[in-house]
């Protein structure tokens, strides 16, 4: 049987500046996509000893991804300039 616990499965990155595991910070960030602002709940990486922050590229797609909902949801005609886009 597979443990659906959260927990179970937590992701692990070691800092690129220390050689230290990291531990991934959630924030909200404004991001203006075709002149419009979006508040977006985004994740990143902090190198516990440097302080200093970075993201993975898996992070920025689901970033981008949101912003793009976020649009859609004010914007639904123009879904269809977006449909390559959607998740699977």
């Amino acid at each position: 049987m597979i443990n659906a616990n959260k927990n179970f499965m937590k992701k692990k990155m070691i800092s690129p500046f220390s050689g230290n595991e990291c531990k991934e910070i959630e924030y909200e960030y404004e991001f203006t996509f075709r002149g419009e602002k979006f508040n977006v709940m985004c994740k990143r990486w902090e190198c516990p000893d440097t302080g200093q922050c970075f993201s993975t590229s898996e992070q920025d797609d689901e970033i981008f991804l949101k912003i793009i909902e976020l649009y859609l949801e004010k914007h639904p005609d123009e879904r269809e300039d977006f449909k390559d886009l959607q998740k699977n």
